[in-house]
């Protein structure tokens, strides 16, 4: 019994209590570069150049896992947006940029999905799944909590389930490329699951950016007010009068 409580407590010491921050900075790093690739991407696009769509396919995938590397497994989920870590201003440039990076996911996302379908001439809608993968997630988090894990799993996987069949039919209907829909398949459960979790973590970001934005501006805004005089007492006013007064010759 004591060698498996060690071996338990090795895997929870490995897997979830890891105070780093290097994911955040691959995030950042990996996130930029997907969107200078989608830039150049709209550049080629007439000449119909695939090679900076590959680029952002595999950036994409790589930026996934440091998502859930970091928001799974780090004990210091989302350190850089605390004003007690970092301060208000980097947390406003941290929630911009997090915001932003997550937004170019999402559209990256949906256009991977739609490539894998036309190299597998495979006529398949994933809207199901990614409409149902992140409330079936919020749903299952509620039903855990309040102690029902086997509903929490039955309610992740029945819509994920009803998209495999989807996926598994249009690729008999079509090209039977076996292949590119377990890459396709890897690929949404993988970025589904990233684009998820940063769902969440994105929303508490922008509540405490935005916060932060707004508190400055009207910081901003007392200090850049001119300060209104104080009102003369009645007999300092008189003096004031008689002082200003012409004298009489």
């Amino acid at each position: 019994m004591n060698i498996l409580d060690s071996i338990t407590n090795y895997l929870d010491s490995f897997f979830f209590h890891h105070d780093w921050e290097w994911p955040v900075w691959g995030i950042y790093l990996v996130g930029l570069l997907l969107i200078a690739a989608g830039y150049v991407n709209r550049k080629d696009r007439e000449s119909g150049n695939r090679n900076t769509m590959y680029t952002q396919v595999g950036l994409f995938i790589v930026l996934s896992i440091l998502e859930l590397t970091q928001f799974l497994f780090a004990e210091r989920r989302i350190w850089f947006v605390r004003p007690s870590e970092v301060g208000w201003l980097w947390t406003i440039i941290n929630g911009a940029l997090i915001i932003t990076i997550f937004f170019y996911q999402v559209k990256l996302f949906k256009s991977t999905l739609e490539l894998a379908n036309e190299h597998a001439q495979r006529q398949c809608s994933w809207l199901w799944g990614l409409i149902g993968l992140p409330i079936s997630v919020l749903i299952a988090f509620w039903l855990y909590s309040l102690g029902h894990p086997y509903w929490a799993v039955t309610v992740f996987l029945i819509p994920q389930l009803v998209q495999v069949g989807i996926a598994v039919y249009a690729t008999i209907k079509g090209g039977k490329d076996w292949l590119n829909f377990g890459f396709t398949l890897a690929v949404y459960f993988i970025g589904g699951l990233a684009v998820t979790i940063a769902l969440y973590v994105i929303i508490w970001a922008a509540i405490i950016a935005i916060t932060g934005y707004v508190a400055v501006l009207l910081a901003s805004k007392s200090l850049s007010s001119p300060t209104p005089q104080q009102p003369l007492a009645a007999g300092e006013e008189t003096e004031q009068k008689e002082g200003d007064s012409p004298i009489e010759n």
